[in-house]
């Protein structure tokens, strides 16, 4: 079986981007359509080989502006790659999407589609106090933007969470979503501080370090 992951840019060592990597190392024959990639900046799970992109000289530039890397990221899935829909509905056999502006494409798409959540709606995000600018000055393009998200999320075969919050989240705003998968759990980062059995499931309280932000943190991750 073909696979082609949609993402919106590899350009950092985020959740996402940890996804992706998982799934480009377990799955066979993927290919990943990313609008910009960066190779020392990402997870080196990734190849060239398999990451198809604008070079890495230009994702360096792009990605320096905000603005720029959103509405270029857009434009990569929803004209250039909306150009190459046939090659992608003949050679490959289901498209699994990642990401917030990557899903443009999916209505364009006759293969299966697999929509794997690790972020929230767009108009969740809009209501963070950083975008709040944003949503002011480009009002009627974040509307159509919004109207295009919930086409694309039609389209979809498949909608998978990470986690119950994002699949309760999605679904507040209308959006069904199937199924929740966690993703795996580096378990080498962290130490076990207590195990609790409960119910037919297992729950080990975990203690280690959130490498971004330099805090000790508390994770609960419980097996069945």
């Amino acid at each position: 079986m073909k696979i082609a992951i949609f993402h919106d840019f590899l350009i950092e060592k985020g959740g996402g981007e940890r996804i992706i990597s998982i799934l480009s190392k377990y799955l066979k024959d993927v290919k990943i359509f990313t609008s910009l990639y960066i190779p020392e900046n990402v997870y080196e799970t990734f190849s060239s080989k398999n990451v198809i992109s604008v070079s890495p000289r230009i994702s360096k530039i792009i990605s320096k502006f905000g603005l720029v890397k959103i509405l270029f990221t857009l434009l990569f899935f929803g004209k250039i790659m909306k150009n190459y829909k046939r090659i992608i509905n003949k050679n490959y056999d289901v498209a699994i999407f990642s990401g917030f502006y990557s899903i443009i494409l999916a209505p364009f798409l006759s293969i299966p589609k697999v929509y794997y959540i690790n972020s929230e709606p767009f108009d969740e995000a809009l209501r963070r106090e950083k975008y709040s600018f944003y949503t002011k000055i480009f009002k009627k393009l974040i509307l159509k933007y919004s109207r295009i998200e919930k086409l694309a999320l039609r389209n979809m075969n498949i909608i998978v969470a990470l986690s119950r919050y994002t699949k309760e989240l999605y679904e507040s705003y209308g959006i069904k979503v199937q199924r929740v998968i966690y993703p795996p759990v580096e378990m080498n980062r962290f130490k076990c501080c207590k195990k609790i059995k409960t119910g037919g499931n297992t729950f080990y309280l975990l203690e280690g370090y959130y490498h971004i932000k330099g805090l000790n943190c508390c994770y609960v991750y419980s097996l069945k």
